[in-house]
């Protein structure tokens, strides 16, 4: 299984200005309150990395219950709204409208700064693994950036998008791309390569949206998989005080444990797992030194506090190295 290590990776948190964030933030919750009162019920839930029902309260963030699965490591929300009511919120809180505002504001420098990375690892796999004109899927579509230029690049034969979460940037792309209402059945068996970015911290089964995407895949096609994960050095050490634990956004964060199992389970082989971030030591360290947190553990602020910043940058290569940060990245190829 490979690991790549990516030293010029960057998460959006470090290209939006912080003001942005926290502004988001605010609004979140003041958004996720709304929901709570009005999404129609919330759902217990098993844990969605491996369906087992031993957990406990891990943390309350915004007025909703993180738990951690005592069996494989997972983070998840419980009780939670049903996928309707989460799809309404994507598309219409004042939140995440004033993030996609945001985003669409930054200049095409930073955003190929954010999705060039991603567009070279495509095109990469896609000239390794695949045939000429192979079909691209796009699972819940977020990015009209990434589209165009992986158009640009002219390797795919066909691109389409599936379920797109656009909204109301989805004049931005042609309605060529858009898999039509009732037609997804027709790709069942049929993609070359199925690309899911940031979904599966966000979809209600996590399960069933691997299932889902082994179907849609063609006898050795590529699903290609991007999410946060537990087993990342920021939820690790700051655990409940970590700024990136974001309900709603990210309701499941699978332990790299539970993600394979759940992709092998399916029908999967996992050809690449790497956690290629470049931010959890400087989010640890830079809580650390705005915050008390107590429940860290000393050796961190001894190392943060008093070694100098070639220790600091060689733990993050050292997180990428042994798939220890939080970002994760996966290529899985249908068997």
């Amino acid at each position: 299984m490979k690991t790549v290590v990516i030293p010029n990776d960057i998460s959006i948190p470090g290209v939006v200005n912080d003001e942005i964030y926290k502004e988001y933030t605010v609004l979140l919750e003041e958004d996720i309150k709304r929901l709570l009162k009005t999404s129609g019920g919330l759902a217990e839930v098993q844990c969605p990395g491996c369906g087992r029902g031993q957990a406990e309260i891990f943390a309350k963030v915004m007025g909703m219950t993180y738990k951690l699965c005592m069996s494989c490591g997972t983070y998840f929300v419980s009780a939670r709204p049903p996928q309707e009511a989460l799809i309404e919120f994507y598309k219409n809180s004042t939140a995440c409208r004033y993030w996609r505002q945001e985003m669409a504001n930054l200049s095409d420098a930073k955003l190929y700064y954010i999705y060039g990375p991603r567009v070279a690892w495509m095109i990469e796999l896609a000239d390794e693994y695949l045939g000429s004109n192979p079909l691209l899927v796009d699972f819940q579509t977020k990015y009209s950036f990434l589209i165009k230029h992986i158009q640009a690049q002219k390797v795919f034969g066909k691109i389409k998008l599936l379920e797109p979460q656009l909204f109301e940037q989805d004049n931005l792309l042609s309605k060529d791309f858009y898999v039509q209402e009732g037609g997804a059945s027709s790709y069942r068996g049929q993609v070359d390569m199925l690309t899911s970015f940031e979904s599966l911290e966000r979809v209600v089964d996590p399960k069933g949206f691997i299932h889902a995407a082994f179907a849609y895949c063609k006898p050795g096609g590529l699903f290609l998989l991007t999410t946060a994960t537990s087993s990342g050095f920021e939820y690790q050490v700051l655990k409940d005080r970590a700024p990136n634990l974001n309900p709603i956004n990210r309701m499941n964060l699978l332990s790299l444990e539970a993600i394979v199992a759940r992709l092998e389970e399916a029908g999967f082989e996992v050809l690449e797992l790497s956690t290629p971030g470049r931010l959890d030591v400087e989010i640890v360290k830079n809580v650390m030194e705005k915050t008390e947190v107590p429940e860290v553990d000393p050796f961190w602020k001894y190392v943060f506090g008093k070694r100098p910043a070639k220790t600091v940058n060689a733990l993050q290569e050292f997180l990428q190295e042994n798939r220890l940060s939080s970002h994760v990245r996966i290529v899985a190829k249908k068997r």
